[in-house]
């Protein structure tokens, strides 16, 4: 039986050892990194460095131009027509309200849909909107999208109901009007 356990022992420092490993590196003397030596002077001109201020100047930017868009729709009420997918030739109209982050729609807050908080982005240099809304029983969502460019507004939403169906409309602007602050 001591052959069996000196051959595991061997077998397992063979094994260590083809592995790379060192059992026995804390017996070894620790070398000091070497220094080094400074790069040599060249005669090609180096390339510049990066503004590192660049990025976060970009960004603020960016910032800047949403922040501008916000501003742009916050405040407006803004004149559909509304055109259905499935059904033609049954248009109807609305009204969109955007004020303090919020949109509503005439129609469906008569309807029993809150009104809801939105979010803007930039497409294409224009503004984007997108929201969500539930109804009062939150059995059915409606899903808003809109692009706008100075007084023109173009978009389409969908009313999920609770069975599922889907049904999707699409809308653009007829008229726009800014206000200042309330609506009540």
């Amino acid at each position: 039986m001591p052959n069996r356990k000196i051959y595991s022992v061997l077998l397992l420092l063979i094994c260590l050892s083809l592995c790379a490993w060192n059992p026995f590196s804390f017996l070894e003397k620790k070398q000091k990194p070497q220094k080094e030596t400074p790069p040599q002077e060249t005669t090609t001109p180096a390339t510049p460095a990066k503004d590192k201020t660049t990025v976060p100047r970009e960004i603020d930017l960016e910032k800047k131009a949403l922040q501008e868009k916000k501003e742009e729709l916050d405040n407006t009420e803004w004149q559909i027509e509304i055109s259905s997918s499935s059904q033609k030739n049954n248009n109807s109209e609305d009204v969109l309200r955007f004020t303090k982050g919020e949109m509503v729609s005439e129609e469906f807050e008569d309807m029993g849909y809150p009104p809801s908080r939105y979010t803007v982005r930039i497409r294409d240099g224009k503004g984007s909107w997108e929201t969500m809304q539930r109804d009062e029983n939150e059995k059915t969502i409606v899903f808003w999208r809109g692009d706008w460019e100075n007084n023109q507004m173009k978009g389409m939403f969908s009313i999920q109901k609770e069975d599922g169906k889907i049904d999707s409309y699409s809308f653009q602007s007829t008229n726009k009007k800014n206000f200042t602050g309330n609506t009540e």
